[in-house]
């Protein structure tokens, strides 16, 4: 894709140009659906006065398609009309993917002689690539400008909690180094930048009514300007688990560490306690979110509501490695929190829903260039067939409803014609929840055990969130192993969530092995768990020391004793929990490569994933890759830079074959700008595409940033990139062929037993989870 030059931010990128002055032409790729060209990732400006020339050119177009049938009808070829000759490109280009005569989805050895050109190399020139941080990891400046504590804060100083027992007071001093981050970003070449908002820092008592914090957010304001002003689009995430310590603290806990006894706190303010276990905090959420729209929605038009659930409601509340620290119920409290984060997220598509943005008029932001109104309305659906070229009334009709789409899409109805023809309601910005996942498969492919095993990884894992937000309640499998601790939702809380979902964010960084969880199978395995050990080990000491030279506990609201430095100290696994529950085992390939967090290399696995999710859910807005990434040891002669352009060589591959099979994935944000806090690794693990020195000068690495700014430039895979390559990144490394059966869970609603899949799952387990 050609860079941006024009003054208007990345949302404007096309700069009111008709697709007939594009310098590209969109490839032919049998990802082409109607869904892509009625959705952009992008924000939007609602434009009336463009809406009705472009009603008035949809009027014009049906004419020309009533000629145009009767001269298909006659044999008769189209009258040729003068236009550019990329304009006639285009149409060409069009007409073949519309009549199915696209070569992208099985592409041939004549194909690859065209280089770097072939159609199954190239993404769509709306593909976003992007980057992503994280507030916590990176802002510092805890105490400064009126920001609460989180309870991420005040975990990271419990003493052996963290490796190096790190914190994140100054992390990346990202809040006094915004403007030079940012420009980081424009330099690296990326289309969006993701990061988060700290609750705390705009709520310092995550409550509305307490008051709100006016230079929180003003920073945040700042950044998605800096973005605007770099032709960068700004995505933000709500929640990234750093919920404000104000709303967390348990009733009746004495005083420890960063919070106050409980005898010093007021009535409401106990009341409001609790966290994610307390309902209350899913209307502080909803009012959160709110406040961020109304007062950033003008510069944000995609956001995130809450990241990577699972991963908070495991292992903070499951194993205790993640703030809150806690591991006293682990068969109920995870899935309570989970129920409440659901409907936080519901929450805040409600108010989405119900706010209408304007678009922001920046000083030196121009009106759309390039073309006139009547331009706009002329040229995006002008239909004259370049000459020579016979186009059957269907294909014609097929034409023109994406060109009508596409520009419906640049006038501002975000999600455009396919949101309307399914009867949801229109909205102005994009929400959805990040789910993570990683993709297993059965260790034997053929051994019903493992199938079994798969299946409950599934359930346990991305179907735990994704089923409600897509269905409205939970996998029927979940509710007959959990049975009444798995809490239930109304019939309005089943209508919230169901469809919830604006588009499918997806959190992937590798793919595992899945067995059935028995004394025989963990035996046979221990090669395997061997060999990841010394990549886990570090944190789980480092808690057992801190736990050994420190007896101190503290009671929970329970009665029951909480190790003051969350799982420090050993407790023993309870009969119920949801390790019980899932009731499955996983195994690292023992050839497979490893990434300094011990996680495999498995780009395969993120091909299948894609398949997987739009075979199931199909999701309206298509997928995106909202991050993905890998950790490697780091040295000044450039290793891990060169580790991490093989990688997302791989990565790029993999997108490009699961969208070439029909996947609809839309962006791809890589884990991370720059090192920074990794929760409890502390700054051990680097997956960033900067590094930073002692005095936090940031530095790229050269290959990797390199590597990343030509994918997003050139929008098309490495010439290096063979076509063997490309057709064999969806095989198993050791191949083994997974075996297609019917889904036991079925997916979706009036699905059941008649669907048949690939098997992925999800997410990280406690051999290879964050600790």
């Amino acid at each position: 894709m050609e860079p941006n030059t024009a003054s208007s931010p990345e949302w404007h990128r096309t700069g009111g140009r008709s697709a007939a002055r594009s310098a590209a032409v969109r490839p032919v790729s049998s990802t082409a659906t109607f869904n892509r060209a009625a959705t952009s990732f992008g924000p939007c400006h609602f434009d009336l006065s463009a809406t009705v020339l472009a009603a008035a050119a949809a009027l014009r177009t049906f004419t020309r398609t009533a000629r145009a049938r009767r001269c298909c009808a006659s044999g008769a070829e189209l009258p040729a009309v003068r236009r550019r000759e990329t304009g006639a490109a285009l149409l060409a280009a069009e007409v073949a993917a519309a009549a199915g005569e696209a070569t992208a989805a099985t592409p041939s050895a004549a194909s690859d002689t065209e280089g770097g050109g072939a159609a199954w190399r190239r993404f769509p020139t709306d593909f976003v690539w992007g980057v992503a941080t994280a507030a916590f990891q990176i802002e510092g400046a805890v105490a400064e400008d009126g920001r609460g504590p989180s309870i991420w804060d005040t975990f990271s100083h419990v003493k052996g909690n963290i490796y190096e027992d790190a914190n994140a007071d100054v992390a990346c001093d990202h809040y006094h180094r915004y403007e030079e981050d940012l420009q980081l970003v424009k330099q690296l070449g990326a289309k969006a930048y993701r990061f988060s908002i700290s609750w705390s820092r705009v709520l310092p008592t995550g409550v509305v009514a307490d008051g709100v914090n006016e230079q929180g957010l003003a920073f945040y304001e700042q950044i998605c300007r800096g973005c605007l002003a770099r032709g960068v689009e700004p995505v933000a995430t709500l929640y990234h688990w750093d919920l404000p310590e104000a709303l967390e603290a348990p009733e009746q806990q004495p005083a420890r560490a960063g919070r106050p006894a409980a005898g010093q706190l007021s009535a409401a303010e106990l009341g409001r306690r609790g966290g994610w276990l307390k309902r209350s905090t899913v209307g502080h959420f909803g009012r959160f979110a709110q406040l961020c729209f109304e007062r950033l929605g003008r510069y944000v038009k995609t956001w995130c509501s809450i990241n990577e659930p699972w991963t908070q409601c495991i292992l903070g509340y499951c194993f205790g490695s993640h703030a809150p620290g806690r591991n006293v119920k682990p068969g109920e409290e995870p899935y309570l929190a989970a129920h409440h984060m659901l409907l936080a997220h519901a929450k805040a598509q409600e108010w989405g829903r119900s706010i209408a943005h304007s678009s922001p008029k920046m000083a030196g932001e121009g009106e759309m260039s390039d073309v006139t109104e009547q331009n706009l309305g002329r040229e995006s659906m002008a239909l004259e067939a370049p000459e020579g070229v016979q186009i059957d009334p269907k294909t014609l009709m097929r034409i023109f409803i994406r060109r009508l789409w596409a520009l419906l899409k640049r006038v501002g109805v975000r999600r455009g014609a396919s949101a309307a023809l399914a009867g949801d309601e229109l909205s102005l910005l994009e929400l959805a929840m990040v789910l993570n996942t990683e993709w297993p498969e059965a260790q034997e492919p053929e051994n019903p055990e493992d199938q079994a095993a798969v299946e409950r990884h599934k359930v346990f894992n991305l179907d735990w969130f994704a089923r409600p937000l897509y269905d409205g309640d939970y996998p029927p499998l979940m509710r007959s192993r959990v049975g009444e601790r798995l809490p239930r939702f109304t019939e309005a809380e089943q209508k919230s969530l169901k469809g919830s979902n604006d588009f499918f964010a997806l959190n992937c960084y590798s793919a595992r092995y899945i067995c059935e969880d028995t004394a025989w199978r963990k035996w046979q395995n221990t090669a395997a768990t061997l060999r990841i050990l010394p990549y886990i080990a570090d944190v789980p000491l480092q808690k057992l020391k801190a736990a050994l030279a420190s007896n101190k506990t503290d009671e929970g609201s329970t009665g029951e004793e909480v190790p003051v430095g969350g799982p420090a100290q050993a407790r023993g696994l309870p009969a119920t929990s949801w390790i019980t529950d899932a009731g499955y085992e996983t195994a690292v390939p023992l050839d497979a490569e490893l990434t300094a967090t011990g996680w495999p290399v498995a780009h395969y696995g993120l091909a299948r994933l894609l398949l997987d999710l739009q075979r199931h859910y199909a999701p309206r807005g298509g997928i995106v890759v909202t991050e993905a990434g890998a950790a490697f040891d780091d040295d000044r002669r450039g290793a891990a830079g060169r580790r991490q352009a093989a990688y997302l060589r791989g990565q790029s591959v993999a997108l490009r074959r699961a969208m070439a099979e029909g996947a609809d994935v839309r962006g791809y944000f890589w884990w991370t700008l720059m090192d920074n806090f990794e929760w409890s690794f502390g700054y051990s693990k680097h997956f960033g595409l900067y590094a930073l020195d002692v005095d936090l000068t940031r530095w790229p690495r050269a290959e990797g940033a390199e590597a990343f700014g030509r994918l997003a430039a050139r929008q098309a895979l490495a010439p290096e990139v063979t076509l063997e390559e490309f057709t064999r990144c969806l095989d198993r490394p050791d191949g083994k062929k997974a075996r297609v059966v019917g889904v036991e869970r079925g997916l979706r609603v009036g699905e059941r037993n008649t669907v048949a899949v690939w098997h992925i799952y999800s997410s990280y387990t406690f051999k290879h989870a964050y600790f």
